[in-house]
């Protein structure tokens, strides 16, 4: 019968097992313009809770997810943030900690996705990622409080209004960084992450 409970477990109304923290509703704001993904959980979802769906986030999206408390909107906010971009965190709420599943890479001989010392390689940016990167800084200095969304809004605005030029500019920027990359990691081979499953719970 659905909603009755068996140990640990409750049964859904479609039959499912679940525990019964996997029925706290979750809320996922996305960002077309350059495909921001936030997860939103309820500021009373279990630490084990949160730490599972960060982690799942993290290995879905192949990027450390940082997660904050989100005291205005009672909630637990968890955005993907790479390590090389220090967007405008201000208004996500106090930072709480960081879960990173991405698929370490490397270069060696075993793997030729493990670089010296096991230590993980950036992938090469491509052109979209370098223009972001330019602009975030000169915008964030400029806007004060501006969300990561907004930032990525705004930049992929201004690239869709550069000339053809301008944007050439940045593709061979992106070409002469990926020749630079193959130089200093040879062997290197971008994996990612295999997916057994689709699931964020």
């Amino acid at each position: 019968m659905a909603g009755t409970s068996k140990g640990r477990l409750r049964e859904s109304p479609l039959g499912v097992l679940m525990p019964p923290e996997a029925e706290v509703p979750i809320t996922m704001i996305y960002s077309q313009s350059q495909a921001d993904i936030h997860i939103f959980l309820p500021e009373n979802a279990s630490l084990t809770l949160i730490n599972h769906v960060a982690d799942n986030f993290s290995r879905r999206v192949q990027q450390p997810v940082r997660v904050f408390h989100d005291k205005a909107r009672s909630k637990y906010r968890l955005c993907p943030i790479p390590e090389d971009v220090s967007p405008d965190t201000s208004t996500y709420g106090r930072y709480c900690f960081t879960r990173d599943q991405s698929t370490p890479v490397k270069v060696s001989e075993e793997d030729p996705t493990v670089g010296e010392g096991g230590c993980r390689i950036p992938r090469p940016r491509n052109c979209w990622l370098l223009y972001r990167q330019s602009k975030s800084q000169e915008i964030t200095r400029s806007v004060e409080g501006i969300t990561a969304s907004e930032l990525s809004r705004v930049i992929g605005r201004m690239w869709d209004e550069e000339t053809p030029e301008i944007q050439a500019y940045w593709y061979n920027m992106a070409m002469e960084e990926e020749f630079n990359h193959k130089q200093q990691y040879p062997g290197y081979k971008y994996i990612p992450a295999k997916e057994p499953d689709q699931e964020l719970l």
